[in-house]
This record gives structure tokens, C-alpha cells and sequence, in this order.
């Protein structure tokens, strides 16, 4: 044609549209669901998904270009002709700015705060004391362990160290397991995520952080 059609007039643009709308909704779907849905949380599926996002991304991007580019060749330009390229880029900066639900440890947290607030102080005073606590069976977490930052093992924190008797340990660490390993509910007495690697720094990463001293991290699947 040498006349650009009004967009949706074809049912090609319908159709390109409907793969972007497709694409963002999936995504975000994808994206929310990862805190919930253990086999999502596995580098088995976020991986391939990943590619597939991506590559789905690219494919809109190239098809979004081509008929624009075409008409520039040709000498016929038309502003209207890169409007399915700024959806494809108005689309995805608002796919990234929309605000995802809260994790399942976020939200068991918020539900049941002050029983982790309590459970937490009790048990962080107990292991200054003692370098030693033993957390209750509870419905609210699967398992929980606590450790000392104070003498780092190499460059980062780890749950497994040799304790120093010496003094109470400041840098107190809790991982609540509330029902996957691979997205903690992490209490940091220092409330700095960093310290805590493997978890949520060098090997992990801070997915939210709830408040002051609580974050929900994500472990790298390694």
C-alpha cells in the first residue's frame, strides 16, 4: 500500500497488538506467581521462560520496525507508521512499573507480625547468650535458623561458622523458611542485607525489603 492505514484498521495490527497485550500480561503473571509457586522458583523453568520472554520481546520489537523502515526507504514517512513500536515501548516500561503482589513471606509476615516480632527478639536475645536457640515448630514457617555475622568466613556470611565466645555477637541473622528455601523471610539485626551472603548478597539477592530489619531474599539456584 502506499498510503499507511489508520492504526487497527487491519486485522494485522489487531492481531500485533493483541501478541504485545499477551506478552505483558504473561510476563506480569509469571512474574507475581514466582513468590508463590515453588516449581517457578526452579532455575528449570525461570531459565527457558526467560528465553522465551525475551525472544518473544524481540520478535515484537523487529515486527514492529519493519513496515516503518520499509516506508523510510521508500521516501514515505509516516509518524503513525512507528506507532506499534512505541506500544511495544510504552508497554514494557509499564509492565516494569506496575507493582507486583507481595511474596508469600511477605505476606505471612505482615499477617503475623507480631508473633515473628516476638519469636525473633526472644530468640536473638537467647543466642547472644547462649550462641545457641532452638526455634518451636510453628504453622507459620517450616523451619528457621540463626546465626552470627560477626567473624566473616572469607568475604561474606555464612550459616555454617565457628562461633567466638569471646563476646555477644551483634550481626545476628534469622532465615524464616516459610515453605521455600529458595525465598526467605530474613530478619538482619544490623539491617544490612548485605552482610547476609548466599542469601541476600554474593549468591542471592534482596527481593523486597518489608521494614526496617525484614526482607524477603531470593537464593541463587546453584
Amino acid at each position: 500500500m502506499s498510503q499507511v492505514k489508520l492504526f487497527l484498521q487491519s486485522n494485522t495490527e489487531r492481531a500485533f497488538l493483541a501478541l504485545v497485550l499477551l506478552w505483558a500480561i504473561a510476563l506480569y503473571m509469571f512474574r507475581a506467581t514466582i513468590g508463590w509457586v515453588w516449581p517457578l522458583n526452579s532455575i528449570v523453568c525461570v531459565f527457558p521462560l526467560f528465553l522465551i520472554f525475551t525472544g518473544w520481546l524481540l520478535a515484537l520489537i523487529v515486527a514492529s520496525l519493519i513496515y516503518p523502515l520499509r516506508q523510510l526507504l521508500r521516501r514515505k514517512f509516516d509518524f503513525r507508521a512507528f506507532f506499534p513500536f512505541l506500544f511495544v515501548v510504552v508497554t514494557v516500561l509499564f509492565e516494569f512499573k506496575l507493582p507486583l503482589p507481595p511474596t508469600k513471606p511477605e505476606l505471612v509476615f505482615r499477617r503475623h507480625r507480631q508473633e515473628f516480632m516476638d519469636l525473633t527478639e526472644l530468640a536473638v536475645s537467647t543466642y547472644r547468650e547462649t550462641r545457641d536457640f532452638q526455634f518451636p515448630q510453628s504453622d507459620l514457617y517450616a523451619y528457621a535458623i540463626i546465626y552470627s555475622c560477626d567473624n566473616l568466613e572469607g568475604d561474606g556470611c555464612h550459616a555454617v561458622m565457628t562461633p567466638d565466645y569471646s563476646h555477644p555477637p551483634e550481626k545476628v541473622i534469622i532465615e524464616y523458611i516459610i515453605d521455600d528455601f529458595y525465598l526467605p523471610l530474613v530478619y538482619v539485626r544490623s539491617d544490612n542485607a548485605v552482610e547476609v551472603y548466599n542469601t541476600c548478597s554474593a549468591g542471592g539477592q534482596v527481593v523486597k525489603r518489608i521494614e526496617t530489619h525484614w526482607y524477603v531474599c531470593r537464593r541463587d539456584f546453584n
